[in-house]
């Protein structure tokens, strides 16, 4: 297969959430990724196969092609969130939705060491108490997209701007191997102010899944 230079790579991969113009200055390290010629055509939602989860919930974030974000959030309520961490048992939550109010944010920070775990058909998310450092309304919800011609995974939140916590996202392989990732070079890309840049490593978890923190709501991407 003939080799597509980065920045082809990135557009075509830009194309799938939204159009950004990116330069291989952009990148730490080139992720070493072809583009099948005619670009790309194989963008579709994630989660074909949802990977199981303790959910009740509606997942509303179907579809295929460009991932769009559900038209409204959805909140867990405080009483349910208290009553997790009295149980130590996970929330459940739609994975397009999963909205909180500062009321439940706060009730998680006056713990002090709880960890609040919020369960969806395709991530996991995880608060710790000690990280808050604000407690205002947030929305944990990803949009998924995926291209197997890159091994790519694209990841946009519905948060707008800082969680005012961190949250540690958990994708499980049944999400992850459907885009065709390859660990052994996948790192973790964060979009900002058009450009796509190195955000972290890929980390697993003992489970196998991938993980990674983040402060604030935007555009990553796992390839």
């Amino acid at each position: 297969m003939k080799r597509t230079p980065v920045p082809a790579l990135l557009a075509a991969i830009m194309m799938i959430s939204s159009a950004f113009a990116v330069n291989a200055a952009d990148y730490s390290s080139d992720p070493g990724y072809s583009l099948p010629t005619g670009g790309n055509k194989g963008g579709t939602t994630a989660g074909t196969t949802p990977a199981p989860a303790p959910s009740k919930n509606t997942d509303s974030s179907k579809g295929t092609g460009t991932s769009t974000p559900a038209a409204a959030p959805t909140n867990v309520s405080t009483k349910t969130v208290t009553a997790a961490l009295e149980k130590g048992t996970p929330v459940s939550a739609s994975s397009a939705n999963a909205g909180f109010k500062s009321s439940a944010v706060a009730e998680l920070a006056k713990t002090g060491s709880s960890v609040l775990t919020v369960s969806t058909s395709k991530f996991t998310a995880k608060i710790d108490a000690g990280s808050v450092n604000e407690a205002k309304d947030i929305n944990l919800g990803l949009a998924m997209s995926k291209d197997t011609s890159m091994g790519a995974l694209i990841l946009k939140t519905v948060q707008k701007g800082e969680y005012g916590c961190t949250v540690q996202y958990s994708i499980p392989s049944k999400i992850y191997e459907q885009a065709g990732i390859d660990l052994t070079k996948a790192a973790v890309y964060v979009v900002k102010g058009g450009k796509a840049v190195r955000y972290s490593e890929v980390k697993l978890d003992k489970n196998g899944n991938i993980v990674f923190d983040v402060a604030a709501g935007g555009k990553y991407i796992i390839l």
